[in-house]
C-alpha cells in the first residue's frame, strides 16, 4: 500500500523520529544507520530517531569472532536451552555495550554464580522458612513500624534501589541498573539474611520478630522482582506469580513507595559491615576461629568515620556481637585517622566450653546435610556430658526429638 509519509503526513508525524533504535555499532554503522540518516536528512531535514543505543560485538571467550566454520559458534536456540535465555539476557544488560562482550560457558557459569543462583536462593530460602513457620501474607507494601534495625535497613536499601534503577533506565543504561541490582540481591543474601537467620524457624523465639522478618523479606521479593523483570522475564515470573498468585510480573506496575529512604541509617550500615570486615580480618590474623566466643572487641572508628543514628547505638552493638561472636562491643573514640579493631583473646573455661559446644553442633549440622535431611526431620542424639549445660540449646538448634548424655556424640 501506500507509504504513510505521502499518505497521512499527521499520523505518520506522531511516529517519527522515533524515541530509540539499537543495533551492534561496528556492524550496522555503515550500513543501516548512515541509510536512515541520509533518508531523513532528505524526506524531514531532522533526525531519525531521539536515542541511538549502539554496542559492540559478541566474541567468544578467547576474543575470536564466532563462525560455523571455525566451530565456535553457538546457535541462540540451542544456547538458550544449554544455559537459560535469563543468564544470556543478563550477561549482555550488565555488559559495558561500548566493549566487545565475551560468551561462553565459563561467562555463564559466572554470572549463575555470582548472581543468579544467590537470588534463586534467597528466594528459595524464603518459602521453605515461611511455609515451615505458616507465615500468611498481609501487605505486598512496606510497613516501617515495629520494625527491627535490619528490616529498616533493608527497606531503605531496596528504596534506594528502586530509584537508582528507575534513573538508570530512563538513561538507557542497562548495564548500571543491572550491577545496582546485583549489589542489592548481595547485601540481601550476604547480611540482612544471614543477620536475620536466628529469627526464624526453631531458633526463633520473638514471634513478633519472626513476623517483621517475614512481611519485610515477603514484600521485597514481590517488589525485586517487579524491578528485575525488564532484565530477567522469566525467574521474576516465577517469583512474582508463586509469590501473590497474581497473573504475570509483566502486568504490575512499577515500585513506589510512601516511605523515605534513610540515608543515615544507610551511612551506618556501611560503617558496621566495615567493622565486621576488619573484625574476621583480625580474627584471621590471630588465628582466632569464628565459633570460638571471645568476651569482648573494642572499635576506634577513627576521625573519618562517625554514627549519624546515634539513638540505634545499642542495636549497632548487638548486630556486630553476634556477627564477631564476642559476649560485648565497646566502641571508642580515637583521634587516629582509620578504623581499629582488637580483641579481649582471654579463654576462660566457660568460654572454650561454648566454642567447643559450637563446634559439636557444626558437626551435627553437617551430619543432618551429608544424610540430606530436611528441616522437618528430626534426629536423637547422644552428647558427651560435658555439654549438659547446653543441652536444651543443642536440641533447639539442630532439631532433636531428644538428647541423651553418655561419652561421645552418637547420632540417629
Amino acid at each position: 500500500g501506500e507509504p504513510l509519509y505521502t499518505k497521512n503526513r499527521k499520523e505518520w508525524e506522531k511516529w517519527f523520529p522515533v524515541d530509540f533504535i539499537t543495533e551492534s555499532f561496528p556492524g550496522q554503522f555503515k550500513n543501516w544507520f548512515y541509510a536512515l540518516i541520509a533518508m531523513s536528512t532528505v524526506l524531514a531535514d531532522t533526525n531519525p530517531f531521539k536515542t541511538v543505543l549502539g554496542f559492540g560485538t559478541m566474541l567468544d571467550e578467547n576474543s575470536k569472532p564466532f563462525h560455523k566454520s571455525v566451530g565456535n559458534a553457538i546457535e541462540f536456540v540451542e544456547g538458550a536451552n544449554k544455559f537459560g535465555a535469563d543468564i544470556i539476557r543478563w550477561i549482555c544488560t550488565s555488559h559495558n555495550p561500548a566493549d566487545n562482550i565475551l560468551f561462553g560457558e565459563n561467562k555463564v557459569n559466572d554470572a549463575r554464580r555470582r548472581f543468579y543462583l544467590i537470588l534463586w536462593n534467597t528466594y528459595k530460602y524464603f518459602l521453605e522458612y515461611a511455609n515451615q513457620d505458616n507465615f500468611k501474607v498481609q501487605s505486598l507494601k512496606f510497613k516501617i513500624e515495629n520494625k527491627s534495625l535490619l528490616d529498616k535497613w533493608i527497606i531503605s536499601r531496596f528504596l534506594q534501589l528502586t530509584q537508582k534503577v528507575e534513573i538508570n533506565l530512563k538513561k538507557f543504561d542497562a548495564k548500571d541498573a543491572a550491577l545496582e541490582v546485583e549489589s542489592f540481591v548481595s547485601d540481601l543474601s550476604t547480611w540482612y539474611i544471614r543477620r536475620s537467620r536466628e529469627r526464624v524457624g526453631v531458633n526463633s523465639e520473638n514471634t513478633q520478630d519472626k513476623e517483621s522478618f517475614y512481611s519485610t523479606l515477603y514484600a521485597i521479593l514481590t517488589q525485586l522482582s517487579i524491578v528485575l523483570s525488564p532484565f530477567m522475564p522469566f525467574i521474576s515470573e516465577e517469583m512474582y506469580t508463586t509469590l501473590t498468585s497474581k497473573e504475570s510480573v509483566h502486568l504490575a506496575d512499577w515500585p513506589s513507595s510512601t516511605n523515605q529512604v534513610d540515608e543515615k541509617l544507610l551511612h551506618d550500615m556501611k560503617i558496621i559491615r566495615e567493622i565486621a570486615e576488619a573484625g574476621h580480618r583480625v580474627r584471621k590474623e590471630n588465628k582466632l576461629k569464628v565459633r570460638q566466643p571471645l568476651a569482648n572487641v573494642k572499635v576506634s572508628l577513627g576521625t573519618d568515620k562517625k554514627f549519624l543514628h546515634k539513638e540505634f547505638g545499642k542495636e549497632y552493638e548487638s548486630i556486630l556481637a553476634s556477627e564477631l561472636n564476642v559476649k560485648k562491643v565497646e566502641f571508642n573514640s580515637s583521634k587516629k585517622e582509620s578504623l581499629e579493631v582488637s580483641y579481649d583473646t582471654t579463654l576462660t573455661p566457660e568460654l572454650e566450653l561454648e566454642g567447643e559446644m559450637r563446634d559439636l553442633v557444626r558437626e551435627i549440622q553437617t551430619h543432618r546435610k551429608e544424610k540430606g535431611l530436611t528441616m522437618q526431620d528430626t534426629i536423637t542424639l547422644t552428647i558427651p556430658n560435658t555439654f549438659s549445660s547446653f543441652k536444651d540449646f543443642i536440641q533447639k538448634k539442630v532439631g532433636a526429638n531428644n538428647i541423651l548424655l553418655g561419652e561421645k556424640l552418637e547420632i540417629k
